[in-house]
């Protein structure tokens, strides 16, 4: 019996620290990850499941290239989803496709652009 309780209590600490390592880093205080796929596409959002099969984000915003014809100057642009005709509410990502995620930090230009979009109501 003492033999089973050993094994109880290893399974334990081993599902303990597999949650810890997996969970999204939200010390940076901001709330939103970027998620790097391996389509080469970027996502920030708030991300919940991740290390699962089908992690969601929502809150999602992704980076747009605005090319001016005149100069060819290339401009970066944050932008929400959710104008699109089918109104998501929530991106559920394949789990399989992605590269790594990294925080956003709080006060760094990204977190700002978000609180900015927030406050316009985009």
């Amino acid at each position: 019996m003492p033999r089973l309780g050993l094994l109880v209590l290893a399974a334990l600490v081993a599902g303990g620290a597999y949650l810890f390592c997996t969970r999204p880093d939200t010390s940076s205080g901001s709330g939103y990850h970027a998620v790097f796929l391996e389509n080469n596409m970027v996502v920030i959002g708030q991300l919940s499941g991740y290390g699962g099969k089908h992690p969601a984000l929502k809150d999602v915003f992704y980076v747009r290239q605005n090319l001016n014809p005149e100069t060819k100057a290339v401009a970066n642009v944050l932008v929400r989803r959710g104008s699109e005709w089918h109104g998501p509410v929530r991106m559920v990502l394949n789990g399989d496709h992605i590269l790594f995620t990294e925080p956003v930090s709080k006060g760094s230009r990204v977190d700002l652009l978000i609180q900015e979009a927030t406050l316009k109501g985009q």
